[in-house]
């Protein structure tokens, strides 16, 4: 199954990519595409998305354009999703 992602600031520097077409497999959630962005790119994303790290807990994600909440890492992927994946800017 496929699953466009779309990567914003710090993201889109970690993979070098504006989105991309990634293949999962059938029933994968929210929570496995994390895990399988994390395989993929390595130890310049594992900060970046891990939810024990600090920024990870910032992550910002949309599914369809649908702002998702930490309840929802759980649900499943459909054929052709939407994912967007970003942290919030920081100021200081």
């Amino acid at each position: 199954m496929r699953v466009r992602v779309s990567y914003l600031s710090l993201l889109r520097d970690a993979t070098g990519k504006k989105e991309e077409e990634i293949e999962v497999p059938p029933h994968t959630t929210v929570d496995g595409l994390i895990k399988i962005l994390m395989e993929k790119y390595g130890e310049k994303m594992k900060p970046l998305l891990d939810p024990s790290a600090e920024m990870g807990q910032a992550i910002i994600m949309t599914l369809n354009g649908e702002l998702l909440s930490s309840s929802d890492m759980s649900r499943e992927l459909e054929e052709g999703a939407d994912i967007m994946v970003g942290l919030p800017p920081f100021g200081g």
